[in-house]
């Protein structure tokens, strides 16, 4: 049986929105600016740049685990503006060896993930969670290869994939007030495209602050009532 990676993303997201809006526990939302580094087959052309994520996450049993969905965006330039490559035509005694290039222009990364995560330690305000999620990017990016000095062979592209992968990360937080969450988190992403040709891997490091809003449940104050005592001194 063949596995369609973004059929089954898409069903896995499906469950896991729907696990987590289940949850009648204290709810977060949250924004964090991080530096991404590539690695993989990314990693040998493109610097590391920033990325963002907004979210929205609970926390339950306790305050012990926390679920966490949201979107991811990215933009890295490549290294260089251009690549030198080898370019062969022919083959025996009439193969010609001309030296060629290859331009890339800025990888944009977007996507959906999914965390769970588990409280490790707590010291007074401040927390250590660790865990590991289910992420989905679509990337896109062009170039333009051919031979040097030459743009009658060249060849103008655009790539776009699919790409699906883990997550884990570490967490540090703190709690700063009754509704205001400060984190610092490094994390790492093992991505492939969906024809497992192109590996997206990249690690993050990043800052990020949530807010604390009342939880699915509604919140009804409740009404008291006050009895009067006449002629008590």
């Amino acid at each position: 049986m063949k596995i369609k990676p973004l059929k089954t993303f898409k069903l896995l997201a499906i469950a896991g929105i729907a696990s987590i809006c289940s949850f009648q526990a204290k709810a977060q939302i949250g924004v964090k600016v991080m530096q991404m580094q590539p690695r993989g087959d990314i990693g040998n052309v493109y610097k590391n740049g920033i990325a963002y994520e907004v979210y929205y996450a609970i926390d339950y049993y306790k305050h012990r685990m926390r679920s966490k969905i949201g979107f991811f965006h990215s933009g890295n330039q490549p290294m260089a503006d251009t690549f030198r490559t080898v370019n062969t035509t022919g083959s025996g005694s009439s193969m010609l060896v001309t030296p060629g290039i290859i331009m890339y222009e800025k990888l944009n990364m977007n996507g959906i993930f999914i965390d769970h995560s588990v409280k490790i330690v707590k010291v007074q305000q401040f927390a250590l969670h660790a865990g590991i999620g289910l992420t989905g990017l679509f990337t896109k990016y062009k170039f333009r290869d051919g031979v040097e000095g030459s743009y009658i062979s060249a060849t103008y592209g655009e790539i776009g994939d699919f790409a699906l992968g883990l997550r884990g990360n570490i967490i540090l937080s703190y709690m700063a007030s009754k509704n205001l969450l400060i984190s610092a988190e490094a994390g790492h992403s093992a991505i492939m495209s969906d024809d497992w040709g192109t590996s997206y891997s990249h690690h993050t490091l990043g800052i990020g602050v949530a807010y604390y809003f009342k939880g699915i449940k509604s919140y009804t104050p409740v009404k008291t009532k006050h009895v009067h005592f006449n002629g008590l001194r």
